[in-house]
C-alpha cells in the first residue's frame, strides 16, 4: 500500500558547479513526517534554528509502507573529488524505501548508470562505490539528521 509521507530539509544553496553540472548546496534531511501536523511541528522548530539564508523545503513522497511503518530506509550516494587542492563533497539521495533490502535494489540498477560509476577522480570514504542507506525514523528529528544553528 503507498502511503503519503513529507520530506522536510533545510537548503543552503551556494552556486551552479559548471564541471560536475549541478548545484551547489548543503541539504539537510530533517525527518520523514505522516502527517501535516508533525510536518507543522517539525517547521515550526526549524524556524526558530535555521540561518537566514538557509530555506526550508517540503516534498510529498508517496511510499509503498504500512499504516505502522515506523522507519524508511534511503540510499545515499557520496563521494568527493580534490579541486585546486581541496575537498569537495558531493552527495545525492533518493526516494525512501520501505525495506534496506529495497534500497540494495535501486543502489544495482544505479551502479550501471555511468553518473554513479568511479571515473577514477572520486573518493569515496568508507565505502567502495559511495553508496549508504540510512534508516530513519517516521515523525522524529533527530540530531544526527538536524544541523544545529547558533546563529540566527
Amino acid at each position: 500500500m503507498k502511503r503519503l509521507i513529507y520530506l522536510l530539509e533545510l537548503v543552503d544553496y551556494d552556486y551552479f558547479d559548471e564541471v560536475e553540472n549541478v548545484d551547489v548546496e548543503e541539504r539537510w534531511i530533517i525527518g520523514y513526517f505522516s502527517s501535516e501536523e508533525s510536518l507543522n511541528d517539525a517547521i515550526s522548530l526549524c524556524n526558530q534554528r535555521k540561518n537566514k539564508n538557509e530555506k526550508i523545503t517540503i516534498t510529498q513522497k508517496l511510499v509503498e509502507c504500512g499504516n505502522n511503518q515506523k522507519y524508511v530506509y534511503v540510499l545515499f550516494y557520496e563521494y568527493s573529488i580534490i579541486t585546486d587542492g581541496e575537498y569537495v563533497d558531493y552527495y545525492e539521495y533518493f526516494d525512501p524505501q520501505s525495506t534496506y533490502k529495497k534500497c540494495i535494489a535501486l543502489k544495482n540498477e544505479l551502479i550501471k548508470d555511468v553518473k554513479y560509476q568511479n571515473d577514477g577522480h572520486r573518493i569515496y570514504d568508507g565505502t567502495t562505490d559511495g553508496f549508504r542507506v540510512y534508516k530513519i525514523k517516521i515523525d522524529f528529528i533527530s540530531h544526527i539528521n538536524y544541523k544545529m544553528q547558533t546563529e540566527k
